[in-house]
């Protein structure tokens, strides 16, 4: 009988480039879906909605037929607002300014009661968007990830760099010699003589560190992470000292994330007044962290006037 031999693939133990991008894809899809409250609709509407988002940029919303009595009122109350189905679509007819002007809305879960047939945009049903680009927010998040990723994975490199030890290059005759020199430097010896031969000897030491930039590739990973965080409209203020910055700054800075923000904003309220006003079902967004306020005096000046006071 034949021996059979198993090898087993050892997995190291550093992070992946898959691994880490999908740190930080997870990282800024978990701050995009904290971001907004819709207020109409329960957690999983909300979470589907914003994951639809997320991944293709777009949402068809309609009422689901039957679901609204045709009585205007019971005991005093309004009648129900009927069935919100909020469903990824097909465009089926676009106008002669590419904007779809009759859909279908994609069957999930084999859900039977979605209809199959096209809707009249604005009229059965209403589109709406995440961003002014109408892309899907991944592939906004997705190219400053892989360039995150790119600066993590360099500095990783670096760091395995400065762990390498010190190359010494020596022969059987010098090698007692140069191990007391390098023993003497590393004991931080004041004075240490040196022959001639010495300094031949010492001049073989290879120094395989290399030079020590990663700060400055944290620092513009850091930038990166600020730039996305400003696009996302989001406050980025735990990526900057806001001590070394002037109010103008500070305020060029805010008015970006508002900037930022509102290219996500502005189309939610589009899309949750047409739901509103069109299919009559009352629905509305607003962001849960309220906007970064603009000052009105620096932070230099406002710390030279403590230091009056005091």
């Amino acid at each position: 009988m034949s021996e059979t031999t198993m090898k087993f693939k050892r997995k190291g133990t550093l992070l992946s480039r898959a691994e880490i991008e999908g740190f930080y894809r997870t990282k800024y899809f978990s701050l995009f879906m904290n971001a907004y409250k819709f207020k109409g609709l329960n957690e999983q509407q909300e979470r589907f909605l914003l994951t639809q988002f997320w991944e293709i940029g777009s949402i068809n919303a309609f009422i689901l037929e039957g679901s609204k009595p045709e009585s205007i009122a019971i005991k005093g109350e309004e009648s129900p607002q009927g069935e919100l189905i909020l469903t990824p679509y097909a465009p089926s007819m676009y106008n002669i300014y590419n904007y779809p002007t009759r859909v279908r809305a994609v069957r999930l879960r084999g859900a039977s009661f979605i209809p199959q047939t096209d809707m009249k945009v604005n009229e059965d049903c209403v589109l709406g968007w995440a961003h002014t680009s109408h892309n899907p927010v991944r592939t906004i998040v997705e190219f400053y990830v892989k360039k995150i990723t790119d600066v993590e994975m360099t500095i990783r490199t670096h760091l395995f760099v400065q762990k390498l030890p010190r190359l010494i290059k020596c022969t059987p005759e010098n090698e007692s010699r140069v191990k007391q020199l390098m023993n003497d430097i590393e004991a931080g010896e004041n004075r240490i003589y040196l022959t001639s031969d010495d300094i031949k000897d010492i001049e073989s030491v290879l120094e395989s560190g290399g030079t020590y930039v990663i700060d400055k590739l944290y620092s513009y990973k850091l930038n990166l992470e600020k730039e996305l965080m400003t696009i996302m409209g989001i406050d980025n203020i735990g990526f900057v000292k806001r001590e070394r910055e002037n109010n103008d700054e500070i305020n060029a800075n805010n008015e970006e994330i508002d900037n930022g923000g509102d290219c996500f904003l502005d189309e939610m309220k589009k899309f949750t007044k047409g739901v509103s006003e069109i299919l009559g079902y009352d629905l509305d967004v607003e962001e849960k962290q309220p906007r970064v306020e603009f000052v009105e005096q620096g932070i230099e000046n406002q710390q030279g006037d403590q230091n009056n006071e005091d």
